[in-house]
């Protein structure tokens, strides 16, 4: 949840070598930094810039909506209100628990949300360098977790872990084969992450800049720039406000409530 500016030039400064890390593991590491930043709920008002290798640019604006539920399970709403085309369609994520996910799309008109298919979430979101499988929450639980290495982002000292799937069912499932995340060691916040196909080709990069501390530990970016290495497409979003810890209804998060058109109001 969760990045703008076409900030390609990341500076990155020191080899790649392994660290102590404090004693810390990678897997601990992703848990502190999942743990530190969960909220209880947020809403997010958001501009996504989708920009081609010609630098034509397509101006979206968005809001998003997240919500924890029983057993720490998260449900998520992204609503798009401009431009006028897309002015209604809206995605629903349900955390299932073990690793398990649903996500419907609704597109204005229709008479039910369309459940996305497992394969279908390798699939790009409504033209963005985002999928629908980057757009779930993960569980820390489904992925195998290297042994933290260290390199400076930008002046910041990071871990630098990989991540791949632990099981053959989350395999088949992931379009990647790997992610690579870097995550401050100040802050325990994810600054940049790539991704990698199946055969180990690297595919994507995401980068989270403005870091904004709202409130205690918690942290959230409110620039974030998704690349596609291959075609130079790129997807920038800029949140421009936010919400942390607020009452959401549960039937937000329903087909009933987005139905009814509520959500587009």
């Amino acid at each position: 949840m969760k990045k703008i500016g076409i900030f390609l030039a990341v500076l990155l400064a020191g080899l790649t070598q392994p660290v102590a890390a404090d004693g810390l593991s990678g897997k601990e590491i992703i848990e502190i930094h999942k743990k530190r930043h969960t909220v209880k709920s947020a809403a997010d008002e958001v501009v996504m810039l989708l920009v081609d290798e010609a630098g034509n640019k397509k101006a979206r604006t968005l809001r998003r909506f997240a919500k924890q539920f029983e057993g720490g399970l998260n449900r998520t709403m992204i609503v798009f209100k401009e431009p006028k085309d897309l002015e209604g369609t809206a995605l629903l994520t349900w955390e299932l628990g073990d690793g398990r996910h649903k996500q419907w799309l609704y597109l204005p008109g229709q008479t039910a949300l369309q459940l996305i298919a497992e394969r279908g979430k390798r699939s790009a979101f409504m033209g963005s360098d985002f999928t629908y499988e980057d757009l779930q929450p993960d569980a820390v639980e489904d992925y195998v977790y290297s042994e933290p290495k260290s390199e400076s982002v930008e002046g910041d000292d990071c871990f630098v872990i990989e991540v791949v799937p632990a099981t053959e069912e989350k395999k088949k499932e992931s379009t990647y084969g790997k992610r690579v995340v870097w995550i401050r060691k100040d802050i325990f916040f994810a600054v940049k992450m790539e991704y990698y196909d199946r055969n180990n080709r690297h595919i994507k990069t995401q980068i989270n800049q403005g870091l904004v501390n709202v409130e205690g530990d918690i942290w959230f970016s409110e620039k974030v720039l998704m690349e596609t290495l291959k075609t130079g497409h790129k997807t920038l979003m800029g949140v421009k406000k936010k919400q942390i810890n607020i009452p959401l209804e549960d039937g937000m998060f329903t087909e009933k409530y987005i139905l009814s058109g509520r959500h587009a109001s």
